[in-house]
């Protein structure tokens, strides 16, 4: 790693902006990584938006953690039928409101977060998801002269006009693919330094607490059953409906098997939730598919599965599941599109099938639930494959490698 003339401990904050009640990949990898820095040469503080069931981790592992909630948006109240005149008095109104909100939402925050960076001495401020996302915090920093960084967690076909100009005060964008790089170039954002630094794992950190038996036992799954089953968030790109859709024709020609659904929607009264249930009722699937709702310990969930599905019908920025499937050596399906493709090899490290095509999808489970042995080589490729080109160690590595160029730039 390179050194900084000046050899003292550097303050860096991160900010992780997620504020839709879930808990998904960016609090993972953020964890691995604050909890992996040379503490020797790296002071970290993590700020959130909202409490969340994994700060205990980041506290348990020294990490200074704050919770700093978003200011809520002040709202108009919705009129029932408006007439012409209430109309006119309702878009004048809005205008104080508008002005009120760009003031507390943005305007106030950037000098509060400012006097913030001054007050705790900070060397750097690192924003843990996107350039579309803190934009105050991209501000302050600008304001504090305190360099900036930021990752990049997601694709998208064009950048707004404020990302694409905020990003030039950042000194670097962080890609965790060369799809989200080249979807950052495709979308407007032709920044000098995009460094693609893969997300990392390390397979001891994948810790089953409950064994194979103890969770199937749990859902009232059978020893003998066969269980496949998809981890994350509930959402619609994140492909469950292709997943229940693949599952009608296996279920009747393998009456044992069993599906189960890891994630939450972050709101119980979510109506994509509701939709997957409809759909389970539907496909006449109510004994075969099992919601277990957010699990802290997901290893647990992902040990009990034969097959792990990866079912996103966008690309996917990266996939951090399918590394926590290799690295508990589970064979693993995924949508070939996005980051997933320079994860798995396919048909060696795990197979690969065209998003949303749950007839294909379908097709590579049974060959694999029919096929023990290469099941079991499948998963095992893949622990090698993650082991090499996916530790956290190499990713560590290169994101202090990164603070240090930029602390060597900046004179510090």
């Amino acid at each position: 790693m390179l050194l900084s003339s000046k050899n003292l401990t550097k303050t860096i904050l991160y900010i992780e902006n997620n504020s839709d009640g879930t808990v998904g990949g960016s609090y993972y990898s953020l964890l691995y990584l604050v909890s992996g820095l040379d503490r020797n040469r790296y002071r970290p503080i993590v700020i959130f938006r909202q409490d969340n069931p994994l700060i205990p981790e980041f506290t348990n592992a020294g990490i200074e953690t704050r919770v700093m909630p978003r200011p809520d948006a002040l709202q108009l109240s919705s009129p029932g039928k408006a007439s012409p005149g209430s109309a006119i008095v309702r878009a004048v109104a809005m205008v104080p409101i508008k002005l009120f909100n760009f003031c507390s939402l943005l305007i106030f925050p950037i000098f509060s977060h400012a006097r913030f960076l001054r007050r705790h001495r900070v060397d750097l401020v690192h924003l843990n998801n996107s350039i579309e996302r803190n934009n105050n915090w991209m501000l302050a920093a600008f304001l504090a002269r305190v360099p900036c960084i930021t990752h990049q967690r997601g694709s998208k076909p064009r950048y707004s006009l404020s990302a694409r100009l905020l990003s030039r005060s950042l000194k670097a964008i962080v890609c965790i693919s060369n799809a989200v790089r080249e979807s950052l170039l495709s979308g407007g954002i032709n920044h000098p330094r995009l460094e693609i630094i893969y997300n990392g794992l390390d397979p001891s950190m994948m810790v089953v607490e409950t064994d194979r038996d103890g969770i199937r036992a749990r859902h009232g799954i059978g020893q003998a059953d066969q269980v496949i089953g998809i981890v994350g968030n509930l959402k619609p790109w994140k492909g469950q409906e292709v997943v229940l859709l693949a599952m009608a024709p296996l279920a009747k020609e393998l009456p044992k098997l069993r599906c189960i659904m890891v994630g939450a929607s972050g709101n119980g009264k979510d109506p994509f939730e509701r939709h997957l249930r409809d759909m389970v009722i539907a496909l006449g699937l109510e004994q075969q598919v099992i919601f277990t709702g957010y699990q802290k310990n997901v290893a647990d969930y992902i040990n009990a599965m034969d097959v792990l599905i990866h079912a996103s019908v966008l690309p996917e920025p990266f996939g951090r599941v399918l590394l926590e499937g290799m690295a508990l050596r589970k064979p693993v399906v995924a949508s070939r599109a996005g980051g997933v493709p320079e994860i798995i090899i396919d048909g060696e490290s795990g197979v690969l099938y065209a998003p949303g095509d749950h007839a294909q999808l379908a097709v590579e489970i049974m060959k694999i639930l029919k096929n023990t042995d290469q099941a079991v080589a499948l998963g095992e490729a893949g622990y090698q494959r993650l082991v090499k080109e996916f530790g956290i160690e190499k990713h560590i590595s290169r994101v202090q490698q990164l603070y240090e160029i930029i602390f060597q730039e900046a004179g510090l």
